[in-house]
């Protein structure tokens, strides 16, 4: 990326580590990540301090999306209301089931998200409240919110797969209506999902999922296969890889 910008790719351009690390982090490459990050950095000490810390936020908020928690080493969270971070302080606390850090973090994003009222922003909104409605039990209104978020995306010039915690919504459809244990209709996001966003990950793992809890073993083995063909140079350990060997190797594929 850096080269291609006419740039010097050991200079450690901001723009093509954002990349990397998100890549690494699709790979399962956790650790490579925190390292490059931390390479970065001792690169740049010279780089201005606020634009270092708005980076931190992002790949904390980046890290928060992909892993449930945020970078080792020594990086700080950058204290800015960016959205990437808005929404990671969301995701952060519905996965720890921390209801007043949930009902903190939502309460400044639907704020931002007012005073901005941007699609990105809207869309932001919605899957950080869909997030706190599935944590306090109502995963059915969270669905309904999400199929209204959908026509969203209409409003906004398709992305390239740049860093940031926002997800498809028709993703976390998917994830919320697997929870609420609609087979079916989980199948249907996801296939909406793919024409729109294809090869994401989390998607495959979901369908191999759907795949076991419908019974449909061919399925199951073929979506956890893919799993360890994308995820070849994972780290050790890491978890959708644990998952789909467990099931292969237990006859899963029989």
């Amino acid at each position: 990326f850096a080269e291609a910008n006419g740039r010097d790719a050991r200079a450690f351009d901001a723009h093509a580590v954002d990349f990397l690390v998100y890549a690494l982090l699709q790979a399962g490459r956790r650790h490579e990540a925190e390292e490059l990050i931390l390479e970065f950095r001792g690169h740049r000490e010279a780089f201005e301090t606020g634009a270092l810390r708005w980076y931190d936020g992002l790949w904390s908020a980046v890290f928060a999306a992909h892993t449930g928690e945020g970078p080792g080493g020594d990086l700080p969270r950058s204290g800015y209301a960016s959205l990437d971070e808005s929404l990671a302080q969301v995701i952060l606390a519905t996965r720890a089931g921390d209801e007043a850090a949930w009902t903190t973090a939502d309460s400044a994003l639907q704020a931002l998200a007012g005073e901005r009222d941007t699609p990105v922003w809207r869309l932001a909104a919605a899957q950080s409240r869909a997030l706190v409605l599935a944590a306090e039990g109502l995963g059915d209104q969270a669905a309904e919110l999400l199929r209204a978020s959908l026509a969203i995306q209409d409003e906004m010039v398709r992305p390239n797969e740049t860093p940031s915690p926002l997800v498809p919504p028709e993703e976390q459809l998917a994830f919320t209506l697997f929870e609420l244990g609609h087979m079916d209709a989980a199948a249907r996001a996801l296939d909406a999902l793919e024409a729109r966003w294809p090869g994401r990950i989390g998607a495959v793992q979901l369908r191999a999922r759907i795949a076991v809890r419908v019974g449909d073993v061919t399925a199951a083995a073929e979506a956890y296969s893919r799993i360890l063909r994308q995820l070849r140079n994972a780290d050790e350990g890491h978890p959708m890889v644990a998952e789909a060997r467990e099931y292969l190797s237990n006859g899963g594929g029989a």
